[in-house]
């Protein structure tokens, strides 16, 4: 994923929609780390010391999963709009979520309980709505 300022794409002699254009042909076939793929972008686009504007670019890299491991890593989220079903809610989606990745029972029932105490303390505390994350790595749970 590339995320940039108008300052990469725009210049007061061209169209943005032209800079947009520059910005797609410097990235296809982009290849490397995100160093090399942000290098690439900044020289391809004519960006300078004397550049005119603010230019951030943030190159990220998702790595690739493959092999045994694979299947360890996994996203879920859940939108809730507050009221007295959003607990609920929560507990079900975590429940079924977990369970979907295979955690045991014991891993399970503490997460569902970790996410609906989270859940909890933002209908206490915060303002509607509210998301609720779920990821897992090969060695943690984060929930957000």
């Amino acid at each position: 994923a590339v995320l940039y300022t108008d300052g990469l794409v725009e210049r007061r002699s061209e169209d943005i929609d032209e800079g947009v254009a520059s910005l797609a042909r410097a990235l296809s076939g982009a290849k490397g780390s995100p160093q090399v793929v942000c290098d690439r972008l900044i020289r391809s686009l004519g960006v300078t010391a004397e550049h005119d504007d603010d230019v951030a670019v943030l190159v990220v890299q998702h790595p690739a999963r493959t092999g045994a491991n694979a299947e360890l890593f996994h996203n879920a989220a859940l939108e809730l709009l507050g009221g007295i079903e959003a607990a609920p809610r929560a507990r079900a989606f975590a429940t079924g979520v977990l369970t979907s990745w295979r955690f045991p029972v014991e891993l399970r029932d503490l997460g569902v309980l970790a996410a609906s105490e989270l859940v909890a303390n933002s209908l206490q505390h915060g303002t509607p709505p509210m998301r609720l994350g779920l990821r897992r790595t090969d060695r943690r749970l984060i929930i957000e």
